[in-house]
């Protein structure tokens, strides 16, 4: 029997708040956790449904698909089927190899049937059974059939079960038919939920209505302070109705993912029947996490807070480790590129993400990547060899050179260090753009910070500090690699106000250090960060190759030191020329426009035309002349394209 593999992803859920502990999914645990792995520090790096799903599909970035928001133009259904994206994505790569690929549940924010004059049935998929005008309707969904006519809404039956029973008759089928399967199911739990009257907490199914008895929301030090520079909307958590309010949402949402649960209980049990349990890779994951109540903000997403872009990542299958947690700093964007490794199928060209480090499946390939991406980026060879003739640094500034001959040396283990977070307003309603538009960089390496008496405290202690909240250090490191210390380096679109914390010492991002650090830190901070902020492909996993075009410098614990401390303080500062709510390589200014084939041209804010933002308080939006690139084409005003 040809191997199966099926992708499950909630809608929502966060990883930070525990919504997976085994309290709450003690069948994700029992059955995927502890006979797979557990990657404990997966990001999204576009924390709103749209562009994340989009990323999952297509293994790119937000800024590299153009999908950025949940409302077109910049987002949403309409913007994806204008955009071709269907034509070099991963249903497409899986079908062409043979699969039978199968979506149930929700796609993208907006989709309904009939389609638009124009566009056609997403690519890729043999059966699309895909969730229309009822998506956030749990007990009244409707599906389509491959982008034919809705189903009525489904009233009384509860959408997870629908989807669960749709998944397991497919797998009997591909049993039958003895062909490979991808299954993509996409629940729309624990996503509020909203039948025509309003947004409100996700209801369970009914035999899980009293699970939790008298549980809280979980405690967390921001609760009563706000975060000045997240223009979000705000809720008093000194009051205890607020209080109330969020821990109904927390308690609501994990009574609903109960039966994400049993689904996934039933889809190990149907395997397990029909013999092919043993052959199957299983994938458990969110698009994006959630905020309820943390740094006073109303419940959301889109920031660039942990707990909007933290979410769980299991797997299980043939030759995956039982019982593992990993360190490592996983992404959505990965997923692509893990699923074609484990296929055994290339790699596409264009991928910005990589092969999850999986020991004794995909490790190999993972470091054949991560060296192509040196070479990609620097005149160094794959092999990291040099050859008699030695090579010498082109970059103006860079005092980096290697002789003929000469070996880099990177770690033993080498894990890709470093990830973008970013958005455009990406979650707004209306017209409204409150600024919510930042980049941020994600860091975790092996540099330990030591210039806060905090840090020292721990160094001096030799303490053994988490990465990042609820992330574990490595259990293994012969195997895992050594510790790592996570920092996050954010600018916001408004004053370009830059936020610095180190998540070992300070995992709530109480503390923001961005005035105290040193210069020679924030100036690497800021280097790697603007190398991410227009990267592709290869550039996204080694950004160091522009800045160290020799090839000299793999880690950013190399790039500190002090040689290079000219190089980096003559690099200009990332910065926002205004708070524009789409992707336009000229609204963001860094030392890379212009750098080559691999970049977008420098041309500058003002020659766009754009007027931002409008004048006189006016809400909506304007896109430059003849649109389509970075402005997201089209024309006319921002609206609702659905949450």
């Amino acid at each position: 029997m040809a191997r199966q593999r099926g992708a499950v992803v909630t809608d929502d859920q966060d990883e930070v708040l525990g919504s997976a502990d085994p309290a709450y999914m003690p069948a994700l645990h029992r059955l995927i956790g502890a006979s797979g792995s557990r990657f404990a520090n997966t990001l999204v790096s576009t924390s709103v449904c749209c562009p994340a799903r989009v990323s999952l599909l297509t293994g790119r970035l937000s800024h590299c698909s153009n999908v950025t928001a949940n409302w077109y133009p910049a987002g949403a259904f309409g913007k994806f089927a204008r955009s071709g994206l269907d034509g070099d994505w991963l249903p497409g790569w899986l079908q062409a190899a043979g699969y039978h690929t199968v979506l149930v549940g929700k796609f993208l924010n907006s989709f309904g049937v009939p389609l638009p004059a124009g566009v056609v049935c997403p690519r890729g998929w043999d059966s699309f059974e895909a969730l229309t005008t009822g998506t956030y309707a749990l007990y009244n969904s409707t599906f389509s059939l491959n982008c034919g006519p809705s189903t009525p809404p489904l009233s009384g039956q509860y959408q997870t079960d629908l989807i669960r029973d749709k998944a397991l008759a497919y797998i009997d089928t591909a049993v039958a038919a003895r062909k490979p399967l991808y299954l993509h199911l996409t629940p729309a739990t624990p996503h509020k939920d909203n039948n025509g009257e309003g947004w409100v907490p996700p209801p369970p199914a009914a035999r899980h209505a009293g699970l939790y008895p008298g549980l809280q929301l979980p405690a967390n030090p921001t609760l009563r302070t706000p975060n000045p520079l997240i223009p979000d909307t705000r809720i008093d958590m000194t009051k205890a109705q607020s209080v109330q309010q969020m821990t109904d949402l927390y308690v609501a949402r994990l009574r609903a993912l109960r039966a994400v649960d049993e689904m996934l209980e039933a889809l190990v049990n149907r395997l397990e029947a029909r013999g092919i349990l043993n052959n199957t890779y299983i994938i458990f994951t969110s698009d994006n996490g959630l905020h309820m109540g943390q740094h006073s903000l109303l419940d959301g997403k889109g920031t660039n807070l942990e707990e909007d872009n933290r979410v769980p990542l299991f797997i299980r299958g043939p030759g995956v480790e039982a019982g593992v947690v990993s360190p490592y700093q996983a992404n959505l964007i990965d997923i692509p590129a893990t699923i074609l490794a484990l296929a055994g199928l290339p790699q596409p060209r264009g991928l910005d993400g990589l092969p999850l480090p999986l020991p004794g499946l995909t490790t190999d390939l993972y470091d054949q990547a991560l060296r192509a991406a040196v070479a990609t980026t620097t005149s160094a060879p794959a092999s990291l060899t040099y050859p008699s003739s030695g090579v010498r640094a082109a970059a103006a500034g860079s005092n980096s050179s290697v002789a003929a001959g000469s070996k880099l040396s990177p770690p033993p283990i080498w894990r890709r260090e470093s990830v973008i977070l970013e958005a455009w307003d990406s979650d707004s309603k209306a017209g409204y753009f409150p600024g919510i538009t930042f980049k941020a960089l994600r860091l975790c390496s092996t540099l330990r910070p030591n210039f806060t008496a905090a840090q020292q405290k721990l160094a001096a202690a030799g303490t053994s500090v988490p990465p990042a909240l609820m992330v574990p250090q490595p259990a293994d490191a012969a195997r895992q690699g050594p510790p790592v210390y996570c920092l996050k380096y954010s600018v916001w679109c408004k004053g370009n106000r830059r936020e610095l914390y180190d998540l070992s010492t300070d995992p709530y991002e109480q503390t923001n250090l961005a005035a105290e650090a040193p210069a020679a830190l924030l100036s690497r901070l800021d280097a790697v960060l603007s190398v991410l902020v227009h990267c592709k492909g290869a550039d996204c996993a080694h950004p160091y190759g522009l800045l160290h075009p020799a090839g000299d410098v793999l880690t950013f614990e190399q790039a500190m030191a002090p040689a290079h401390d000219s190089l980096y303080a003559s690099l200009p500062r990332f910065a926002f020329a205004s708070c524009y709510p789409l992707y336009l390589p000229a609204n963001e200014r860094t030392f890379t426009l212009g750098a080559g084939p691999r970049w977008p041209g420098n041309a500058s804010w003002e020659s766009t035309g754009i007027t931002w933002p409008l004048p006189g308080g006016a809400r909506g939006l304007t896109l430059r002349q003849g649109g389509g690139g970075g402005a997201g084409g089209g024309g006319g005003a921002g609206g609702n394209a659905g949450d």
